[in-house]
């Protein structure tokens, strides 16, 4: 779709500006990065639609039925790689008319819960950020179903 920042992202393969180290996941119907650390918890990743379309109810069947897969993956790689005690799931759609996810994952340790903590203003270090791609690279790339 013309105009739309994640089509062209998705289309040329470039890294999504503010985002950290590139896609730590992609296959035929999406892709995942780190946001940027300047709003994102340290883990904080999107995942992306290749084709525009809005919702679940405009996915193909192929597309829903990798969704539930992908995000078993990265949940899994999530608690493992920043050991997180939860990984919430937001979608909203609002910002950007073109479907993504945010995952968020909850460390151990963490005070505030829900949406408390999907609200509050966090920051990382882009070299933290870094070694959590790296690592969740590693840990998607042993696994045979991702």
């Amino acid at each position: 779709m013309t105009g739309c920042e994640l089509c062209a992202r998705g289309s040329d393969g470039q890294q999504h500006p503010g985002s950290v180290g590139g896609n730590v996941y992609e296959d035929e119907h999406w892709y995942a990065y780190h946001a940027p650390v300047t709003i994102a918890s340290l883990g904080q990743f999107f995942l992306v639609s290749k084709r525009h379309f809005l919702d679940f109810s405009e996915m193909t069947p192929a597309e829903a039925a990798s969704y539930g897969r992908v995000l078993q993956a990265l949940y899994a790689a999530l608690k493992q790689v920043v050991d997180a005690e939860r990984v919430y799931l937001r979608v909203t759609l609002e910002g950007v008319p073109h479907f993504h996810a945010w995952l968020f994952p909850r460390r151990h340790g963490e005070t505030e819960r829900g949406m408390a903590f999907m609200a509050a203003e966090r920051s990382c270090s882009e070299a933290e950020a870094m070694a959590v791609v790296g690592r969740l690279r590693e840990v998607l790339a042993s696994r045979s179903d991702a």
